[in-house]
């Protein structure tokens, strides 16, 4: 848990790598990330997009997840992240699973509020996805599997807000690489 009023701020001229995301976790399982009050997780955006000091990429995320199990994020404000707020993603294990995200504000991000690539037994509620502007698709959620082993099922998005992503949708999915194997 992080105690009310903790800032945790990418350090300036650092996440070079194209990749870096401020939390990441891979292959993980019972994960919990939980603020207590006013905690804030928050990333240098305009450096990410500036081509002099970086190389261009959506991929600093705020918190990266890939093929973990049992994961609570609650309580938190993800801001100015160089790519999405939150990634879901796969990792050995193709998905995510049983996976909490609730009273989580995505504020300002680069590419999205969170990307959901593949997920079993997802709740997201009670979550604010807003003010997305930078890479494409600019939005608030997208549900956007990346391959035809990848999956969406039992994915719950419940008494969310989306607002003020001017570029993209409020939410999105895009299962264009999913088959009848899928």
């Amino acid at each position: 848990d992080f105690a009310d009023g903790v800032v945790i701020k990418a350090k300036k001229d650092c996440f070079k790598g194209i990749g870096d995301p401020l939390f990441r976790g891979s292959n993980l399982q019972n994960v919990t990330l939980c603020g207590e009050g006013n905690v804030v997780l928050q990333m240098n955006k305009k450096d990410y997009q500036d081509a002099v000091l970086y190389k261009p990429g959506e991929w600093r995320h705020g918190i990266n997840l890939a093929g973990c199990t049992n994961v609570v994020i609650r309580d938190l404000t993800i801001k100015e992240t160089g790519g999405d707020g939150i990634y879901i993603g796969a990792g050995t294990q193709p998905y995510c699973e049983n996976v909490l995200i609730e009273n989580v504000i995505s504020d300002g991000n680069n590419r999205l509020g969170m990307a959901v690539i593949s997920a079993q037994n997802l709740t997201v509620r009670h979550c604010q996805f807003i003010n997305a502007l930078g890479a494409s698709p600019q939005g608030g959620i997208d549900f956007e599997p990346n391959s035809a082993k990848e999956r969406l099922v039992n994915c719950v998005v419940e008494d969310c807000t989306f607002a003020n992503n001017i570029k993209g949708a409020g939410a999105s999915v895009s299962p264009n690489h999913l088959n009848n194997q899928s």
